[in-house]
């Protein structure tokens, strides 16, 4: 194709930029509102059953076990407030779940925000009794500091949960991270025993339910969040996701089930704490280097599949390069404004020119002044049905006119259109002729013996270049002469024009039908498809049946013979003719070997 020549190297940054493109696809949009919803109903869930155990006062609803901290009344509530705030947070939601999802987050804002002021300030307003009023007194009501950060941190992400300006998002997505965090570290507390990490005592600490429930509903906030980028990232089939989903769950876990089993060892007396530490470090150290390796290698098999990728991409763009450069055929590609883009070798010999005397033009420079207004309705109709077939009269260098007949279509992925021709100047000078001919038969419609001959003629001619498979059937109508001596001229003359009409229907508009004369036939089919006479046949016959079935007082029968030319013969048309001319004899030979003598007329059926 001749247009400014690209090095290989642009090629490569542009098919990089579209792999990166397409490694971060839109989010799974069920996907997340799964994991949204589950979330929310396990915090719910979590939430009801605690306000159930201040309720009825089971403590093991409270505390989940002997002797940890129990979840604050307000903190359950908090909860509660929050998972219906999540579950109202669909993107599919009504304005009332907006609004429901939005206050129900702004009181569980005010209930973090006013315990965060009473450790502040070092007074009781009243929030720790203000849901469900607790026998203790108000201290030992009243969640813990990071509990109270967590859950302003968790009303306030729900505020921002998909906030219009990516900075909002932004925001949501930090707030759920803090909590993630918060809660894991209150959680590796509970794990190695550290009174610190989660709660000063069994009275005053995070509870173990209100660690996974801070995690179940940060989850589900960067589940919802339809702005987050960490999490398409983290979710996509990028360099970056893959890495990210590897070593993550490595560098959390890892050190968590190491230091657990350092405690356990040196609580049995296995080591003393020096040795504990430093070989839970060599410990963490080996397991972390060895997955990092591992990961190293799956990644550059990733990326070694993906230089494979690529380079098969520029050697498939080269041969479709090379393809269309060495195509007989009239190729180009345009943009939607008709400013040329690429023109083939064929394009500019047919016309004359040079390729940087295309190459950024527009079409309106090479059509002819009459069509020029042809133009803008053309790029209307490409671009709302990417595809637009019909005649376009052009203007060589020499200033001569040509008729190019076009299959223009836009990709869906692209903003441009590929225009595909065939220069049909000397075939329509040849129909034009054809009009001041009598070349149709008068019965029919159809062409005669003449006008066949007059285009089969071109086409064969054309064919010697184009090398393009022809098909041939030759048709003759069964027992014409006993309609005509049995039912009159008028019924023979009417089983004729319905046969015209069936191979009219049957045929392509650009396939030659004719009537040759009497009752015979002759169809001349161009370029047709490998099963076309298989086609054919069953068509012929489905529309006869159905003519027959109309209680016509005849039955109308063909016998038909096909002759086919592949593009290494060279048949002629009379040499086409005779061959399917024998076939349709031997056709109607079996044919009457095959049945008794036919009664044409159809028996009235009694009343």
């Amino acid at each position: 194709m001749r247009r400014v020549p690209e090095k290989s190297s642009d090629i490569l940054r542009r098919n990089e930029r579209a792999g990166m493109e397409s490694s971060s696809p839109p989010r799974n949009t069920d996907h997340y509102e799964r994991v949204r919803v589950f979330s929310s109903e396990v915090t719910l869930l979590i939430a009801c059953l605690v306000i159930l155990g201040w309720i009825l006062n089971i403590s093991i609803l409270k505390t989940l076990l002997p002797g940890l901290p129990e979840m604050k009344p307000n903190t359950a509530v908090a909860f509660l407030l929050a998972a219906v705030s999540l579950y109202s947070s669909s993107n599919n939601a009504s304005k009332a779940g907006r609004y429901l999802s939005t206050g129900c987050a702004l009181v569980v804002f005010a209930i973090g925000a006013a315990t965060m002021a009473e450790y502040i300030l070092r007074t009781d307003i009243g929030i720790d009794r203000l849901f469900l009023r607790a026998s203790q007194n108000p201290d030992s009501a009243r969640m813990t500091p990071h509990s109270a950060l967590s859950i302003s941190l968790g009303g306030l992400s729900l505020l921002l949960l998909n906030g219009r300006k990516r900075l909002l998002s932004s925001f949501s997505d930090a707030g759920a991270f803090a909590v993630l965090a918060i809660a894991m570290t209150a959680l590796l507390g509970h794990l190695y025993h550290a009174r610190l990490l989660y709660g000063v005592s069994s009275s005053s600490g995070m509870a173990l339910h209100t660690g996974f429930s801070f995690i179940s509903l940060a989850v589900g906030i960067l589940a919802a969040n339809r702005q987050s980028l960490l999490i398409a990232i983290l979710t996509s089939n990028s360099v970056g996701g893959i890495m990210a989903r590897r070593l993550l769950p490595a560098a959390v876990l890892i050190p968590a089930v190491l230091g657990w089993l350092r405690i356990q060892g040196q609580d049995l007396g296995w080591y003393d704490a020096g040795f504990g530490t430093a070989l839970m470090i060599v410990a963490c150290i080996l397991l972390l280097v060895t997955f990092i390796f591992y990961n190293m290698v799956m990644l550059h098999r990733i990326d070694a599949e993906r230089r494979h990728a690529t380079e098969e991409l520029r050697q498939s763009e080269e041969r479709y390069r090379q393809l269309v450069e060495d195509s007989r055929g009239l190729m180009c590609e345009h943009d939607m404004q008709g400013r040329l883009l690429t023109v083939n070798s064929a394009t500019l010999q047919a016309l004359g020119y040079q390729a940087s005397e295309m190459i950024g033009k527009n079409l309106l420079d090479f059509v002819s002044p009459s069509i020029q207004e042809q133009i803008g309705p053309y790029l209307e109709r490409v671009g709302q049905n990417s595809t637009d077939t019909g005649l376009m009269f052009v203007r060589t260098k020499e200033g001569s006119e040509r008729v190019w007949k076009y299959h223009n279509v836009k990709l869906a992925e692209r903003d441009y259109v590929i225009g595909h021709a065939q220069d049909v100047t000397d075939l329509r000078e040849v129909q034009e002729q054809l009009k001041s001919l009598s070349l149709t038969d008068d019965l029919t419609g159809l062409y005669n013996r003449r006008g066949f001959f007059t285009l089969a003629e071109q086409h064969f001619k054309l064919r010697r270049r184009t090398k393009e498979r022809l098909m041939l059937l030759f048709a003759d109508i069964d027992g014409l002469k006993q309609i005509n001596d049995r039912f009159g001229h008028s019924a023979g003359s009417q089983a004729i024009i319905k046969t015209g009409e069936i191979l009219s229907s049957v045929f392509r508009d650009s396939d030659i039908i004719a009537r040759l004369g009497g009752d015979e036939f002759v169809v001349l089919m161009i370029n047709p498809s490998a099963d076309s006479d298989r086609i054919v046949s069953a068509r012929l016959q489905e529309k006869i049946n159905n003519f027959n079935a109309t209680g016509q007082p005849y039955t109308l029968s063909l016998s038909f013979g096909l002759e086919s030319a592949d593009s290494t013969s060279t048949p002629s048309v009379e040499e086409m003719i005779a061959a399917a001319d024998k076939v349709m004899y031997e056709n109607k030979r079996r044919k009457q070997d095959r049945q008794p003598p036919q009664n044409l007329e159809r028996p009235f059926a009694n009343p």
